[in-house]
């Protein structure tokens, strides 16, 4: 595994505590997104600007910070946040809320907002 923040990894012992193996899963991408955005910053030019939209999803009630995930790897690897800008997603095809327990009455928000990441290379 990578190191990941402490902020991701204080989110990701919540989760496993409620769920090991969704724990688990939610860690596996945190670091494949790391992976990936090295893979991508090694790959473009030296003076190269990011922008990434990513959601912050609810897994087991717990909202997932991407945005601030982005921002931290992005401040690791020499970029400066230039700023984080939030946005409803207007035309969605899932539902507002859901059932994620399955039990009647029991609904969470779904993915209702965005975040747009701009980075700039130090």
């Amino acid at each position: 595994y990578q190191l990941l923040p402490n902020n991701i990894t204080n989110i990701i012992e919540k989760i496993e505590l409620i769920d090991k193996k969704r724990g688990t899963e939610v860690r596996d991408f945190f670091n494949d997104l790391y992976i990936a955005f090295k893979t991508i910053d090694n790959k473009c030019a030296k003076n190269n600007n990011q922008i990434w939209i990513v959601g912050n999803r609810l897994v087991k009630n717990i909202r997932t910070p991407l945005d601030i995930f982005i921002k931290d790897i992005a401040e690791e690897l020499n970029y400066r946040c230039i700023g984080i800008i939030p946005r409803n997603i207007p035309y969605k095809t899932m539902p507002k809320k859901n059932s994620p327990t399955n039990l009647a009455g029991n609904t969470s928000e779904t993915m209702n907002e965005e975040s747009i990441v701009f980075l700039e290379r130090n």
